[in-house]
């Protein structure tokens, strides 16, 4: 299920405060706003959660699956929620550290996980509270409607 065809990602800084927002773009907002408050305003909006991925942040990331070598390896598993193994994408035995999480070098803190996974599929499903769905991005885009 796709959402409307006016979804926009707007920061809100400067004259696009929540309110702002919530006025122009009606059908469809994906960010991390609240959606309480833009329902205040305007209670037809649809809010979408806007999630990077096919990344997590490497707090959610099983300490185990996390080279000691990695940059940030002292703040994996540090999170409360951790993501279960099978979702998380790991290293062949040609890459640098075998059966270990991989990250892109440019953004070091992300883990990759594995966008099929059932177990990533319901950890997304977890941020759709109050929200229309919930939006993910890597080669594809997936939408994860509210039930």
């Amino acid at each position: 299920m796709l959402p409307d065809p006016l979804v926009i990602r707007v920061p809100l800084i400067g004259p696009n405060s929540v309110e702002n927002v919530a006025k122009i773009f009606a059908g469809g907002i994906f960010g991390n706003q609240d959606p309480q408050a833009i329902h205040r305003i305007n209670p037809d909006a649809k809010v979408y959660r806007y999630q990077l991925g096919p990344y997590i942040e490497i707090k959610y990331v099983p300490k185990e699956l996390v080279p000691s070598s990695h940059p940030f390896f002292a703040n994996a598993g540090t999170a409360p929620l951790k993501l279960v193994a099978s979702a998380i994408a790991r290293q062949g035995p040609d890459g640098p550290n075998p059966g270990f999480c991989t990250w892109p070098r440019e953004f070091p803190p992300y883990v990759l996980t594995v966008p099929d996974d059932p177990a990533w599929l319901a950890y997304l499903e977890t941020f759709v509270k109050d929200r229309a769905g919930i939006m993910t991005e890597c080669s594809w885009i997936r939408w994860i409607p509210c039930p």
